[in-house]
């Protein structure tokens, strides 16, 4: 990557240079170090910023890297500005119920619930889930996935009755996804358990929590 982007450099091709110093980036991410990542990835922004030729979706995927970045950082008003700029990108070039702008209020409605703003958040979730379905169905994994994310929200607000409803749907939907789902599959089985003892639901609880030990086994499995 750095290669790259020093040739790209040497050729006046900002595009490209942006997309070297995002890769990177985002591999030191990946590997959870964003004292690496956040020079690469805020360089790469700047170096987009300024470039006249430049297409809003790349200007997107920057925006979106930096902000996944500041969220893994817990800097959540940072990533909730980006989020936020990116939604608008994305609501101009793709549409609003694209489920790319679908994916972005399901990151915004993250940042919101972590930060309080229960009332946002539940707005950009159920938003995203509509637009899945929509474009998937009811039962696909990306509506799944979707439903899995607005669980979250409505745990951290402490809204436990709705949250099992989400983590009972996404799990519902994606334990029938096969491999590709397990991974998921796990966290919606894995919530669901926890809210169900909230619920004093004890044995459906242990249930679902054997399931989703299973489900882990199973995705680490395949893994390797």
């Amino acid at each position: 990557w750095n290669e790259a982007a020093e040739l790209a450099r040497q050729h006046g091709d900002p595009t490209v240079e942006a997309f070297a110093l995002r890769g990177l980036g985002d591999t030191w991410l990946d590997q959870a170090d964003t004292a690496r990542a956040e020079p690469l990835l805020k360089r790469a922004l700047s170096v987009l910023e300024r470039s006249p030729s430049v297409t809003p979706e790349r200007l997107a995927i920057a925006i979106d890297s930096l902000a996944a970045l500041y969220r893994a950082e817990n800097k959540l008003q940072l990533a909730e500005q980006l989020w936020m700029r990116e939604l608008t990108i994305d609501r101009t070039v793709v549409g609003e119920d694209h489920p790319q702008t679908a994916i972005v209020k399901g990151r915004l409605a993250d940042a919101l619930s972590v930060m309080g703003d229960y009332d946002s958040a539940k707005h950009y979730a159920a938003e995203a889930v509509d637009s899945m379905k929509s474009h998937f169905g009811d039962d696909s994994m990306a509506t799944g996935s979707a439903l899995v994310n607005a669980g979250f929200v409505e745990e951290r607000a402490n809204h436990i009755e709705a949250a099992s409803r989400m983590y009972e749907k996404a799990y519902r939907i994606l334990r029938s996804g096969g491999a590709d789902a397990e991974f998921l599959s796990f966290i919606a089985a894995r919530r669901y358990s926890f809210v169900l003892t909230r619920l004093h639901r004890g044995r459906e609880a242990k249930e679902i929590a054997a399931q989703a030990k299973a489900l882990k086994v199973a995705a680490a499995f395949h893994d390797k």
